[in-house]
């Protein structure tokens, strides 16, 4: 692919070192096929598993998406890496998506300031080349006169760079009694990377989907999270079981010292026996051994009230998540909607999970 003019000279600071750094071309790759965007993420510290490659092979391999990654200079002069993804949908567009299935994704390597401009314009005509029909970056707004939020999102985030006991002591006391219950209730705490724990997951997470009225994602996903995510080291799954039936499942995600709660399921007719709490904790545990410091809860709606205070118990921090949409057509920043809550939430739920597996692995290559 053909690179844009490099950035002028005027756009590079001096480095911490005093020197200037070296001029960065704004440009398009494919992190499949080109390794220098492994190596550029190992000179950032901020880096979660979206951002590397093997979450790309994940979304590549279970829905045949289109890695389309952006490279080039910040306001800083520093490298500035961008993922995205073209989503090619007959039935939702054609769209670009940074980054799909990712609860935030938020450009690396010039100080939360967003997309920078020279960037962005490149990504518009992409845009343009690619016909899409929206560009849309979750987890900050670019650096344009005139973008506008078009979905907001709370995100909690919890230090581990402490002693258990003080990790435990800054919990609600409603959170510790329940971890202690379930302690006491005769449970069993797994800490595993084995495909075999994903397969229980997997039956919990068709359950979960059920209740909260949402398709399941198909068994191809978590496979592919499997062989690319925990397998290489970068994730692992906490079982609780009940004389031996798993009970409670989560899923973690981590890259260097970023840690990520990514899923999480349980079966309902268990929860007074607080399964869901240990196993959080269990893994919480897990990520302070293997050296994680910041752990993500993930995003959460901000309508969904009963999810938002239930993160809070756990002491998590609670910051603002913002998503933009570009809309390719009028050139505006447009508002949007969440497919999340609607009338097919009452579908779902009464919907046979066979039938409900069959329509997510329909569904969710349309609705990234």
């Amino acid at each position: 692919m053909s690179a844009a003019p490099a950035v002028p000279p005027a756009s590079a600071a001096p480095a911490g070192d005093g020197r200037i750094p070296a001029l960065i071309e704004t440009e398009t790759l494919n992190p499949l096929l080109d390794p220098r965007w492994e190596s550029w993420l190992e000179e950032q510290p901020d880096a979660t598993v979206f951002h590397t490659t093997a979450w790309a092979r994940v979304l590549a391999d279970t829905y045949n998406f289109a890695p389309c990654y952006f490279t080039g200079a910040g306001r800083s002069g520093h490298r500035v890496l961008v993922p995205m993804f073209e989503i090619d949908s007959w039935i939702t567009g054609r769209r670009g998506i940074s980054l799909p299935f990712s609860d935030f994704c938020r450009p690396l390597g010039d100080e939360g300031t967003g997309v920078p401009q020279p960037i962005y314009a490149r990504i518009q005509r992409h845009a343009t080349e690619r016909r899409w029909d929206y560009i849309e970056c979750r987890g900050t707004l670019p650096n344009h006169p005139d973008a506008a939020v078009s979905l907001r999102y709370y995100t909690h985030d919890l230090g581990l760079n402490r002693s258990e006991d003080a990790i435990f002591a800054a919990f609600h006391p409603s959170v510790r009694r329940a971890i202690r219950k379930a302690e006491k209730s005769g449970l069993t705490v797994e800490i595993t990377d084995s495909i075999s724990a994903i397969r229980e997951y997997f039956r919990l997470h068709g359950l979960t989907r059920r209740r909260h009225g949402l398709p399941p994602q198909p068994i191809s996903f978590f496979r592919a999270i499997h062989r690319h995510i925990v397998s290489q080291g970068m994730g692992f799954t906490v079982v609780v079981r009940k004389g031996g039936q798993a009970i409670a499942s989560v899923i973690f995600f981590h890259r260097g010292s970023n840690g990520l709660f990514k899923f999480g399921a349980s079966d309902e007719r268990f929860q007074g026996l607080r399964p869901t709490n240990l196993a959080l904790w269990s893994g919480m545990c897990e990520c302070r051994k293997r050296g994680i410091q910041r752990l993500s809860l993930g995003r959460n709606a901000t309508n969904h009230e009963t999810l938002r205070r239930f993160k809070l118990s756990w002491g998590a921090e609670e910051t603002s998540l913002a998503y933009s949409k570009f809309d390719c057509a009028s050139g505006r920043f447009v508002s949007d909607r969440s497919l999340l809550d609607g009338w097919q939430n009452h579908v779902f739920r009464r919907m046979p999970l066979p039938i409900a597996r069959c329509l997510g692995a329909l569904l969710y290559r349309h609705i990234a």
